[in-house]
């Protein structure tokens, strides 16, 4: 999805309603009844003990608009307590359209001054106070108010940014509103992703209220649900499981059996007609019976030089491989991995087998569909092994696309707000995902989903690994154990991800 600075953005609203007539209260009750569902959705996965109430702050302006008709959509769509808090008399809205929506509030709803807003345990606060527009210091009055937004002990929504938070660098003065989950209107704005916006932006949700973006040039990509669902194939009523693409999942060692299962399952949960996994890890017993298993090399030992030979038959048979999860960093299993490398196959390449490479570059060779998916920490092993080093403190997505390039390869580097970047100077930032997978196991999933979707007819393998990251990133939102979420958990949620971005 397009990011665009806010001058950029009150354009499009403005030729919207002037060039495609759409009157300004129309959007306002898009972006509103769009943020409501959202708003829902997100408390439902919460334990009820922290939605009992529904505390909306609302400014003198459009961002206030936005606030009535939340309430609104609230009160039509669930039973719990709605207050509304407005900045001065709710009938002298400075925006024409706010005060629309102001005068549909039901009765149901109490209305009352700022000034009296208390947040307690159990209150959801949804801060509609300053819009995108604001920059400078802030007045004492909204000063208050965001500290006291800050200081609640409940869950804290911001409507299109946090307030406070300068739309275009990411800045504040004085403070800002630390929000666990934004919901950007229409475009999400640059500001979010700058200096201080992604901590205090949270969670990401964008509402597409039907502004055209008009071939304006954006100033970063970033991924959302509605990009994935449109570029994701769908899935062939006459498929079969050749047609779905076959996996091999190559890794695992003495101390980390599990985690090519983990892949290998993750790879079949995502669409995957058939895996394969090859380790020398012969104790882990406890796998799903779909998955086809061949032990090679030295009995929960390391891979060598002979078990390239022994799993040629296994190599012809795929599409896509995935090396390196829990394989372990034997110097043994260097030969291994660079004869791996020759292989004219879709990879994606993870875990130790990067750690080997990074320690020894001489063995890496590029081919046509090959993923690099690093945590920060083998992102800067990478960097190191490939003559990067200077690039260590800089931007992620400078890291990711120099490494891309180097490697002539898609890099997926993980983290908050993952990184996808393409040789060819394209990147993309997700927003899905949260803590829920920072935990053993996460990323031998992530390599097991992108193996399955390069087999998919995507675009390209750019597209088939940026879905792939989001879906991952879903499939942590969706779990009902939050951060008590194993590595164990996320297949099965990958596949209710799956489901949630094709219907």
């Amino acid at each position: 999805m397009k990011v665009f600075d806010v001058e950029t953005m009150r354009n499009l609203d403005k030729m919207t309603i002037e060039n495609d007539l759409v009157p300004g209260n129309i959007l306002m009750e898009r972006a509103g009844f769009g943020a409501g569902e959202i708003i829902l959705n997100y408390v439902n996965k919460l334990d009820s003990s922290f939605y009992r109430r529904f505390l909306i702050i609302c400014g003198s302006g459009n961002n206030g608009g936005d606030g009535f008709v939340i309430s609104r959509y609230l009160a039509n769509h669930c039973k719990s307590e709605i207050m509304v808090y407005t900045v001065g008399r709710i009938d002298e809205n400075k925006s024409p359209d706010a005060a629309f929506h102001a005068s549909l509030i039901p009765e149901s709803i109490t209305v009352e001054d700022v000034e009296n807003y208390n947040p307690k345990m159990g209150d959801v606060t949804v801060d509609c106070l300053l819009g995108t527009g604001f920059k400078g210091p802030l007045k004492p009055l909204y000063n208050m108010i965001i500290k006291k937004i800050n200081s609640s002990p409940g869950r804290v929504v911001s409507i299109d940014i946090p307030s406070g938070l300068n739309g275009n660098d990411g800045t504040f003065a004085g403070t800002a509103v630390k929000a666990d989950l934004t919901i950007s209107i229409a475009y999400p704005k640059i500001g979010i992703f700058r200096n201080d916006g992604p901590s205090y932006s949270g969670s990401l949700k964008n509402v597409d209220i039907g502004i055209s973006d008009r071939n304006m040039e954006p100033l970063l990509d970033t991924l959302f649900i509605d990009d994935i669902r449109r570029m994701m194939p769908r899935i062939s009523l006459d498929a079969h499981k050749n047609s779905r693409g076959s996996v091999l999942a190559v890794g695992g060692s003495a101390l980390y059996g599990g985690a090519i299962f983990l892949s290998g399952e993750a790879a079949l949960r995502a669409g995957a007609g058939l895996c394969r996994i090859v380790t020398p890890n012969g104790e882990v017993t406890d796998r799903k019976l779909s998955l086809i298993v061949r032990h090679s090399g030295e009995k929960n030992g390391c891979l060598k030089r002979e078990d390239f030979v022994n799993i040629r038959e296994d190599i012809e048979k795929s599409d896509s491989i995935i090396l390196g999860p829990g394989m372990g960093i034997d110097e043994r299993t260097v030969t291994f991995i660079e004869l791996m490398l020759t292989i004219d196959k879709k990879m994606v390449i993870d875990a130790d087998a990067l750690n080997l490479i990074s320690s020894n570059r001489h063995i890496w060779k590029s081919g046509e569909g090959r993923v690099l998916t690093p945590h920060p920490g083998e992102m800067k092993r990478l960097l190191k092994g490939f003559g990067l080093e200077h690039l260590q403190s800089e931007s992620r997505h400078l890291q990711a696309l120099e490494l891309a390039k180097v490697t002539d390869a898609i890099v997926t580097l993980k983290g908050f707000h993952s990184i996808i970047a393409a040789p060819d100077g394209r990147f993309r930032i997700n927003t899905s995902g949260n803590s829920n997978l920072a935990t053993a196991g996460s990323g031998d999933s992530l390599s097991g989903v992108i193996a399955a979707f390069i087999n998919h007819p995507f675009n390209d393998l750019y597209d088939a690994a940026s879905a792939a990251v989001f879906v991952h990133g879903l499939a942590g939102e969706l779990s009902e154990y939050g951060c008590g979420t194993i590595g164990d958990d996320l297949p099965e949620l990958i596949a209710a991800a799956c489901k949630m971005v094709r219907g």
